[in-house]
């Protein structure tokens, strides 16, 4: 078994504020990098979310897009029908 320091510990340094201070700076460092890999995470989740949103916006006015060409599709046919019919009444 190791013998014990004077101070009770095992032959373990004892935890000095200048032992804190020489850590301090990788300690924090390393939290500074977790905090923001966290906060990236958050911010690519939030833009995925938008992004699933827009494109769904798209598909919608895409939709309503393809419903229009074809109403207006319909009035065209329905006014050349209609100048066919005035031609014909005016060549009388």
């Amino acid at each position: 078994m190791a013998d014990k320091a004077p101070n009770g510990n095992s032959g373990e340094r004892p935890v000095t504020m200048s032992g804190i201070k020489a850590w301090l700076p990788l300690l924090l460092t390393i939290a500074t990098l977790l905090i923001a890999l966290g906060v990236s995470k958050a911010t690519l989740d939030q833009i995925n979310v938008r992004s699933a949103n827009n494109e769904a916006n798209i598909k919608a006015s895409n939709e309503i897009v393809m419903t229009l060409r074809e109403r207006l599709a319909r009035m065209e046919t329905d006014i050349s029908y209609i100048r066919i019919a005035v031609d014909k009444l005016d060549d009388r």
